[in-house]
């Protein structure tokens, strides 16, 4: 961390907090994505399937009550019953739609095959309540041809509408039955792909705040690292200013650091040691002899003193006077 520079510290810094967004930003887009493809799932399959059977169901009812009523010999109101006739063909349309829209629909092979035998059921029952709904037909005509009450095929017509119910009676029992069944699988499946898009969330929750936890944690780690190698080289650095200001220059800097702090340090460390007396030029000490040896000759013995005291606080021997040692 020491060598590298203050900028690069920086820019990596940015550069990791942004990856870190970065990845946030990518698992919460993926946990979109992921709960919109579920929602599309819903949409496209078990919704349409659920509305068609729900239609069918409806209309099984309407049909079934119908047919009652129109079977019934004491029922002979000719305008209650073009009510119930009505019905029933309007009911016929709205069932062959909800049928059509659903064989539309790009379903897998596992969801065609319960459709198809829920439909092999429905076009039996069908099948026979058109044969009960041709013979009130019939009826409403010869009321409309004005045959008396009492012809004989009056009689016979409802006959035949009494055995057509009890017919019909199995297969609407077993067409309800797998109608049930198959809205029963179809919100179980419903249910489960609900399921699996919140845990797909909740999940991706977790991961997101995981990252964002470990993110911020080695963050504030890189703040610190960043903000040692910055500050304890500039505390180096004020107190040896501190330390010159008092004319202290026996103090030494030691950088191994290569950033703009230590080289810094490393160039306030070479000023102190060229400022050192041991590296004072060595003309300068030479200097103060000399001056010393005039000092003594023209007997300024205290200025003499004073010039022999500084060379010995520079190591030097002391002057020669006379050819001899002082």
């Amino acid at each position: 961390m020491k060598n590298i520079k203050i900028g690069v510290k920086l820019i990596g810094s940015f550069i990791f907090m942004s990856m870190i967004a970065i990845t946030i930003g990518i698992g919460s887009a993926t946990a979109v994505r992921m709960v919109n493809e579920s929602v599309e799932d819903l949409a496209k399959g078990a919704l349409p399937t659920l509305q068609a059977m729900s239609q069918l169901s409806e209309s099984q009812n309407i049909v079934m009550s119908s047919l009652k009523g129109l079977a019934n010999p004491l029922q002979t109101d000719a305008g209650q019953r073009k009510i119930e006739l009505d019905a029933i063909a309007e009911t016929w349309k709205n069932a062959d739609a909800a049928v059509a829209a659903h064989d539309a629909l790009d379903m897998h092979a596992d969801e065609k095959v319960p459709w198809e035998q829920m439909m092999v059921k429905w076009n039996r029952w069908k099948k026979d309540a058109l044969a009960l709904y041709d013979l009130q037909a019939q009826r409403e005509d010869l009321m409309k041809s004005g045959a008396a009450s009492d012809d004989p095929r009056f009689t016979e017509i409802a006959v035949m509408s009494m055995d057509s119910l009890s017919a019909i009676a199995g297969s609407f029992t077993a067409t309800s039955a797998a109608l049930d069944e198959l809205q029963e699988s179809e919100l179980t499946e419903a249910g489960k792909t609900e399921a699996d898009a919140k845990g797909m969330v909740l999940t991706t929750r977790i991961v997101i705040a995981v990252i964002a936890t470990a993110g911020a944690i080695l963050a504030l780690l890189l703040g610190i690292l960043i903000t040692r190698s910055i500050r304890n080289p500039i505390t180096q650095a004020l107190n040896a200013s501190n330390r010159l200001a008092e004319g202290d220059l026996t103090g030494r800097i030691t950088s191994s650091g290569r950033d703009e702090t230590g080289l810094l340090l490393e160039a306030m460390g070479n000023m102190m040691e060229k400022l050192s007396p041991a590296a004072l030029p060595r003309r300068h000490r030479a200097g103060n002899l000399r001056r010393g040896v005039f000092l003594l000759d023209r007997g300024d013995v205290r200025q003499y003193q004073a010039e022999l005291g500084q060379c010995a606080y520079h190591g030097e021997d002391r002057p020669q006077v006379g050819g001899g040692r002082a």
